[in-house]
């Protein structure tokens, strides 16, 4: 069983979360109860009102439902305060939602990342809506893995050293190679929304590592 999977029950998108019953799987309750509040795997945030009784209740004893979305003509809108975007976003109706399209590697929000990017409500499905969905799924595979967050980071580094130490390599030339050619059989369009978002991902992650290191 995973850890969270999506159902479309009547007019309601459905999270179910599954803790792991290695551990107190009460934190979540004591969570909603206590603060208010719950968030789930770094993205998802969770408020006692959004707490969904399904109807086979007792396969889920263990489990917690959240309504994450309501379904509006053909597309199911997500609720902006969960996933915490400004802009609106909508699935559209038939295809089968996934952990995989809210969480990237490296535990980075993938609706976070688009919303900051856009200034409209973003609307995922057929050709005809605002992102298609083949995109979207595309632009998921090209999120950054650790490796790639390593280069990015000897790349901004060796930035500054180079003006201190001899000999540190060409790590920027290195990086951007290696960018391309992950790249190479994009769309032009598509390319330039895929740097930009792997060049906002890469820059929160230094920012991630630059707080780690001051602690």
């Amino acid at each position: 069983m995973k850890p969270i999977e999506f159902y479309k029950e009547n007019t309601a998108l459905i999270l179910k979360y599954t803790p792991d019953d290695r551990f107190d799987t009460n934190w979540v309750r004591k969570a909603l109860d206590e603060d208010g509040s719950v968030t789930i795997k770094s993205c998802f945030t969770f408020y006692p009102q959004n707490e969904y009784i399904l109807n086979e209740e007792s396969e889920f004893i263990k489990s917690y439902a959240f309504q994450v979305g309501v379904l509006k003509g053909e597309y199911y809108k997500l609720d902006n305060e969960i996933f915490g975007t400004e802009n609106c976003f909508f699935f559209q109706k038939d295809i089968a939602i996934k952990y995989e399209y809210f969480l990237a590697p490296n535990k980075f929000a993938i609706l976070n990342c688009i919303d900051k990017l856009v200034k409209c409500d973003v609307y995922i499905g057929d050709n005809n809506s605002t992102l298609p969905y083949d995109v979207f799924v595309d632009l998921i595979r090209q999120f950054p893995n650790s490796y790639e967050i390593k280069r990015y980071s000897d790349k901004r580094i060796s930035q500054v050293l180079k003006n201190y130490f001899d000999g540190l390599g060409d790590y920027e030339s290195k990086y951007e190679k290696y960018l391309n050619n992950k790249l190479t059989s994009k769309s032009p369009t598509l390319l330039k929304e895929v740097r930009l978002v792997q060049q906002l991902i890469l820059v929160d992650a230094l920012d991630r590592m630059k707080k780690m290191l001051d602690q």
